[in-house]
């Protein structure tokens, strides 16, 4: 087994975890609305990193994988179709299929609007003014962002190394600036692209392409012990994660620097999961544990777009069990029922719907590539 390959179960773990931290935070969300429960009362705040760490995560992971391409502008067509093909036809499908069912059941538009611009933005991964407007399927307003950040990738691809990092790091300096130096700066709704091009969050990207170099510089050289490394940056990045969400549990959701709290400690996790090269054993329970979290994390994307979905079905038959059967069930017992029942729809849509329609949709792109440039 090459390094790459075993270095990828660490990577799927950490996907894994950030799944798992953005769908509690909606597991919340919908425990509490619809469900009337309180849930976890006091712990808000930790769930909040999962979409940094998923930014940080895909920062690294884009940089790995396109770096190699940069300065050679006949890849960019690839290169797009390889994006297309991994973002759009899972989210294309439950887009469409939500829009359906909120046009048959009106009451699950809380997150998404059937006004035509809102429809055609979601569709196009167009940034809007969230959170007073939500893309059909909510999650996706992160996608905006990604899609921010492959721009760079393309620069880079046409232009060169130099041009991605100069590109990336004028972009980060000035958010940085607007964000923590100029604090009148008008960035609400009424000023949302520029909000959405200053977002902090966006510098994460950076982070995370960093971390894959300092892995380059570092790692790869053995100049670091790979497992008492990363063991240190798991423990200082999840002791980083506590007290950032104890802090802002104090002073109040988004009143917090999102990138020292939650982007800072990210990058510390996908850095760890760079160096852990030895897979864990393969039998035994720990074994069994580890599959299952792998394959939690090959289907975070599924799980990212289908979860609402999920969620919105699996609650009302959460009420009526409740009402029909009359018996007392603890909210937790309903809580875990939401999360992995949403999990379970998330990986059953991976494995028999996105891998097919994926490969599908890739394998035609290339071939329009391919006779493109033929």
């Amino acid at each position: 087994m090459g390094a790459q390959a075993k270095r990828l179960w660490s990577i799927e773990l950490i996907r894994a975890f950030a799944a798992i931290l953005v769908l509690a935070q909606h597991v919340k969300y919908v425990a509490t609305t619809k469900l009337d429960i309180a849930y976890l009362p006091g712990t808000a705040g930790f769930v909040v990193p999962g979409v940094d760490l998923f930014f940080v995560l895909s920062g690294a992971m884009m940089v790995k994988t396109v770096e190699r391409t940069f300065g050679n502008p006949g890849n960019i067509p690839a290169f797009a179709a390889g994006r297309a093909s991994r973002l759009l036809p899972i989210l294309w499908l439950f887009i469409s299929l939500k829009v359906i069912a909120i046009l048959l059941f009106p009451n699950l538009s809380y997150e998404g609007r059937l006004d035509p611009i809102v429809v055609a933005a979601s569709y196009l991964l167009l940034p809007l003014p969230w959170p007073s407007v939500y893309p059909i399927i909510g999650v996706a307003w992160t996608l905006s962002h990604e899609l921010l950040f492959y721009t760079f990738l393309v620069v880079g691809i046409a232009r060169g190394s130099r041009a991605f990092w100069v590109g990336m790091s004028v972009w980060s300096v000035v958010a940085i600036v607007c964000n923590y130096c100029l604090p009148g700066l008008p960035l609400g709704n009424s000023h949302y692209l520029l909000r959405f091009i200053l977002n902090e969050r966006n510098i994460e990207f950076l982070l995370g392409g960093l971390v894959f170099k300092t892995t380059q510089a570092f790692v790869s050289r053995r100049r670091l012990d790979s497992r008492l490394a990363a063991s240190m940056l798991i423990l200082v990045g999840l002791i980083w994660f506590s007290v950032a969400a104890a802090i802002e549990q104090q002073v109040g959701s988004g009143n917090v620097p999102l990138l020292m709290f939650y982007g800072l400690p990210s990058a510390l996790l996908v850095l760890a999961g760079f160096q852990l090269d030895k897979p864990p054993p393969e039998a035994g329970p720990i074994g069994w544990a580890v599959r299952i979290a792998r394959l939690v994390g090959r289907s975070s994307y599924s799980i990212f777009a289908t979860q609402f979905l999920a969620l919105d079905a699996i609650a009302p038959l959460l009420q009526v069990f409740k009402r029909e059967f009359r018996v007392w069930v603890d909210p937790t017992v309903l809580v875990m029922a939401l999360f992995v029942g949403a999990v379970c729809v998330g990986v059953l849509v991976h494995v028999l719907i996105e891998q097919h329609l994926n490969n599908a949709v890739r394998q035609r792109l290339l071939k329009l590539v391919n006779a493109g440039s033929a």
